[in-house]
């Protein structure tokens, strides 16, 4: 586990002249699988940030993303 900052453009009035708002977040790399073609090699395939005060509106609490394999686009 990691603190951390996200930041996150409100696109007020646009996106392209909005401003970046930061919010602290936890960041916590999980589910360890092999590397393929690397052999005794893990790599972390799951990624979830936790937003531990303020968050954007509308944004759950956490989120986790699925990480791609090591040299795949």
């Amino acid at each position: 586990m990691s603190a951390g900052t996200l930041k996150v453009n409100n696109c007020t009035p646009t996106c392209a002249q909005g401003s970046y708002v930061k919010y602290p977040i936890l960041v916590v790399l999980w589910r360890a699988v092999s590397w393929p073609k690397h052999a005794g090699r893990d790599y972390f395939s799951r990624l979830t940030w936790i937003f531990t005060g303020n968050r954007p509106a509308r944004a759950p609490t956490a989120q986790t993303f699925t990480l791609p394999a090591p040299g795949r686009p």
